[in-house]
């Protein structure tokens, strides 16, 4: 992967790469492993080594350089992922939810305002982003059973519902919600842009999980008529369920190549 992205890379970002690559067992050992006693321990991120992670280029590795990013092609980013999942599963977590579920759509779909607002901070590192989508009641079929509802109300939407296993949303400084706004089958979510400052949510709870923590944990969202400028909207109001889709491509890449980065670091271990 490194060299691969050393034909690529900027000659600033290039050496920062290589110094990523030699360091890679220290920082393995630096980060450390799952420690098994009476329970399995997770490991918790540390958003000083995401910020590094951006530095060399690794967050949002698609994106023009004109926005932050590394401008370069899915091989590379896959195998950016294979790279990093073999030192630490809960950063390249971290790596995939900022690149593919948060930069990706707004560089796809947002307004030139929106990819100069959010994508270079997003890119450097400086601001983290989550994707709001999962709910109690709706994973696999988001469009069918989606109850978080979008109302419009003159120039902004009110936001009323419950989103959880959001990861990173503890530690995120932006968010993509996707809410109902009408009840059609294939038209009926919309994509919004929030700040974490925004009135009228809050987070209930980060809820425990088993495998490496990521930057924010994975928690549950409350919304309570929290109102969104209709300028906030991804896309159009009804292309919701869309931008889902879509942004799922680069995403599952990334858990593709992953299982070939961990696999290479169990048979090193081995």
């Amino acid at each position: 992967a490194i060299n691969t992205l050393e034909a690529v890379a900027t000659p600033s970002r290039r050496h920062r790469i290589e110094h990523l690559e030699v360091t890679a067992p220290e920082d393995a050992k630096r980060l450390g492993t799952l420690g098994i006693t009476a329970s399995v321990q997770p490991v918790h991120a540390d958003p000083a080594i995401f910020r590094e992670m951006g530095e060399v280029g690794l967050l949002g590795a698609t994106i023009p350089a004109e926005y932050g990013g590394s401008g370069l092609n899915y091989v590379c980013y896959g195998l950016i992922a294979r790279e990093v999942e073999r030192i630490d599963s809960g950063y390249r977590s971290m790596m995939s939810v900022q690149s593919s579920l948060v930069m990706y759509p707004i560089h796809a779909y947002g307004s030139e305002e929106q990819r100069t607002k959010y994508l270079p901070k997003l890119a450097s590192g400086e601001w983290i982003g989550c994707f709001g989508l999962t709910e109690p009641d709706a994973g696999s079929d988001p469009g069918g059973m989606m109850l978080t509802t979008a109302t419009r109300h003159g120039d902004s939407y009110r936001i009323r519902g419950r989103k959880w296993f959001i990861t990173g949303a503890e530690d995120a400084a932006h968010f993509i919600l996707i809410a109902r706004t009408s009840d059609d089958p294939r038209k009926g979510l919309s994509a919004f842009l929030f700040d974490r400052d925004t009135p009228g949510w809050r987070i209930e709870r980060r809820i425990p999980i088993m495998g490496p923590e990521e930057h924010g944990g994975h928690c549950e969202l409350v919304f309570e008529d929290m109102e969104i400028p209709a300028s906030d909207l991804l896309l159009n109001e009804g292309d919701g369920l869309k931008l889902t889709q879509m942004r799922l491509g680069p995403a599952r890449l990334t858990h593709c190549m992953r299982w070939l980065g961990l696999s290479r670091r169990c048979v090193e271990i081995a």
